[in-house]
């Protein structure tokens, strides 16, 4: 009985047949896979959207990721710098005849009469934003408090308290200097510091943002 070879070309036909049954099962081996993949939860790339989950452990008690968990800052209380007695009040609308200057003007704070040499104390803590000699109102300090709210010291001694440079911190109740005669425009009036504030720029009256309780405590009137 013969033996008969099958042709190279034969060969070569059943490889390919092979083959192309083993794409066409690894073809629809990855369709199914695909198909059957649950959805991804992650936004496309460059959408620009990404969630964070967070744990509920990690969160503050009774608190929701978009509440706040600390309570407002309370309001600052300012008080006086010196005791004494309000020879001046704020007055920016109406003119006063000044005997120092023979001239009429306004008064943008308030004039606390007290004996020369007197120490003055700045109203609330702050930082010292500026110190100057003015032609007029002679040695100045100004100190810068939370709000924008800058409480403004004039006629003071020329030599002021140990430490008070620009940008130095102080607390409440820290001495600035003292009760000096400096200001040419004011000197005809008794000893006394000339003390404003102002508030986003704008000159408003000492007394309003002077706590009551200090103002009961350090000043009298005149009026």
């Amino acid at each position: 009985m013969e033996n008969k070879q099958i042709s190279p070309k034969a060969n070569r036909i059943l490889y390919a047949v092979v083959v192309g049954a083993l794409c066409i099962t690894a073809l629809i081996i990855g369709i199914v896979a695909v198909a059957n993949r649950p959805e991804s939860t992650q936004p496309p790339i460059g959408s620009g959207s990404v969630t964070t989950n967070t744990p509920a452990s990690t969160r503050p008690q009774g608190t929701t990721p978009s509440q706040p968990t600390g309570g407002e800052d309370e309001p600052t209380v300012y008080l006086c710098p010196l005791s004494g007695s309000v020879a001046r009040r704020h007055d920016p609308e109406n003119f006063y005849y000044s005997q120092s200057m023979g001239d009429w003007r306004t008064h943008t704070g308030i004039d606390i009469a007290a004996r020369l040499g007197d120490t003055v104390t700045v109203a609330a803590d702050g930082t010292v934003d500026e110190i100057w000699e003015d032609v007029l109102m002679g040695t100045c300090v100004s100190v810068r408090h939370e709000g924008n709210t800058v409480s403004v010291y004039k006629n003071l001694a020329p030599e002021l308290a140990a430490g008070v440079t620009v940008g130095a911190a102080l607390e409440a109740g820290d001495a600035i200097g003292a009760v000096g005669e400096s200001a040419m425009c004011e000197m005809a009036d008794e000893a006394h510091l000339h003390f404003e504030v102002m508030q986003n720029g704008v000159a408003v009256d000492p007394l309003a943002v002077l706590s009551e309780e200090s103002r009961e405590a350090s000043l009298t009137f005149d009026d």
